[in-house]
């Protein structure tokens, strides 16, 4: 598959992971080792 993999993330359940939103959309930029997540949910 031609997709975007990202590993080594601190993506959990347990603080200081952030935290994804079930049901959100959401948007990785990643440039220069360094990754801004944007989520937003939708009614």
């Amino acid at each position: 598959m031609n997709i975007p993999v990202i590993y080594d993330a601190d993506i959990g359940h347990i603080p200081p992971q952030m935290q994804i939103l079930n049901g959100s959309l959401g948007q990785v930029e990643f440039a220069g080792g360094r990754a801004v997540v944007t989520q937003q949910m939708q009614e």
